[in-house]
């Protein structure tokens, strides 16, 4: 299932799991601390 959506997807692959991860350090670290009310889409381009 999982392999019949990546084509769907514009980068062609599934996210690894480090790659969610990324995103989710990306919002609990210092350099993110002017974001608010945000959402952060890691979803290889889907919902562009």
């Amino acid at each position: 299932m999982r392999a019949a959506g990546a084509p769907h997807v514009p980068m062609k692959r599934q996210a690894a799991p480090r790659e969610i991860a990324h995103g989710i350090l990306f919002l609990a670290c210092h350099e993110s601390s002017y974001v608010t009310g945000a959402t952060v889409m890691v979803d290889g381009g889907l919902s562009a």
